[in-house]
């Protein structure tokens, strides 16, 4: 990170995150440099791209427990996309939505961003 900086760089920009803890450690890493923190959210649009996404796309570590939240409780990549803010806003600087041209689904995330800030009075 530290070469990142000494290039130039202002901020620092997650790739997509599923793993909480993971998402944590990086932004509290790159808050030590000073620069502000962007974490990806992608919200899965199916099981079985959830699947793909963890079998097939380095880099992208989707945990265990995701894909049985939506494979046994029928959980909505939207309420895991939820989940993981509600989890990590504390830790960042921003969110960057990927939402592969889901309008009513960035909507949603929008809306319940709003509703947390509200909340937590940021």
């Amino acid at each position: 990170m530290e070469k990142k900086i000494d290039a130039g760089a202002d901020f620092f920009q997650s790739q997509v995150v599923y793993d909480v803890s993971k998402a944590i450690t990086f932004s509290e890493k790159a808050r030590t440099l000073g620069k502000p923190v962007l974490m990806g959210i992608m919200p899965l649009k199916s099981l079985k791209m959830a699947r793909y996404m963890k079998d097939n796309v380095e880099g992208i570590d989707i945990p265990d427990e995701i894909i049985s939240s939506m494979e046994k409780e029928g959980k909505t990549g939207i309420e895991i996309a939820c989940n993981i803010i509600s989890d990590i806003y504390k830790y960042v600087d921003g969110i960057h939505i990927m939402a592969l041209g889901d309008v009513t689904g960035t909507n949603q995330i929008i809306e319940f961003v709003r509703t947390l800030s509200a909340k937590s009075g940021i």
